[in-house]
């Protein structure tokens, strides 16, 4: 399956990395369809400059968050072994990269292999 994701959320995705920095960010991906449309924070998510620890006690019940997202301040936008098993259940997960430029972020599967993502724009209603 091809993932789309916003303008827009990549946009927003790589500016909280950037305000984060040097702490990782942390967030889930609301997906509807194949499409990301949000970032979801979670309350009481921690982050330091190692890690992020999301409080998934705090998740709503909503079916439609169904992927991650996180910064590396590290620059490397590969998986660790904790992310890869933050990976299991979620279908799309985004690692951003220092230093968050539009096109420093890779993408994976609940498996941790590299995905493609399509940047799509927000289609605007006429009124």
């Amino acid at each position: 399956m091809t993932y789309k994701i916003y303008k827009d959320v990549l946009f927003s995705i790589m500016g909280f990395s950037k305000s984060f920095y040097p702490k990782e960010f942390s967030a889930l991906l609301y997906l509807s369809e194949n499409i990301i449309e949000e970032i979801y924070f979670l309350p009481l998510t921690v982050s330091n400059e190692n890690s992020a620890v999301l409080r998934l006690d705090m998740s709503p019940m909503i079916f439609s968050l169904k992927g991650s997202v996180h910064s590396h301040p590290s620059g490397y936008g590969g998986p660790s072994r904790a992310d890869l098993h933050f990976f299991l259940g979620k279908d799309v997960n985004i690692i951003a990269y220092h230093p968050f430029g539009v096109e420093d972020y890779k993408a994976y599967n609940q498996k941790g292999e590299p995905i493609f993502l399509e940047v799509i724009l927000r289609k605007r209603n006429k009124k």
